[in-house]
């Protein structure tokens, strides 16, 4: 199965690096390929699907992703203005 794998990523490899690259010749296309149509009747699992787990232990590549970077200092807020101070309300006279 890693063999398997191995000779698609290369061959998908070799595409993105040259789009016009023909199929290899173990695929030959034709033009009146027939469709497959799926079979009637209940459909049966691929006995060596079954056997396969589903979370094989197989080792991954995986690509790290590149560190943040740091972010820039906050600049310090600037000072509040000092609020004015009210005016005191002046006396009213008394009559």
């Amino acid at each position: 199965m890693a063999d398997q794998k191995k000779v698609v990523f290369e061959y998908l490899e070799a595409l993105l690096q040259d789009p016009e690259l023909e199929a290899p010749e173990a695929e030959p296309k034709t033009e009146n390929e027939p469709v497959e149509q799926a079979p009637e009747g209940p459909v049966e699992a691929d006995p060596a699907e079954e056997a396969s787990p589903v979370d094989s232990p197989e080792p991954t590549l995986t690509v790290e992703p590149e560190p943040e970077p740091e972010p820039e200092p906050e600049p310090e807020p600037e000072p509040e203005p000092e609020p004015e101070p009210e005016p005191e309300p002046e006396p009213e006279p008394e009559p």
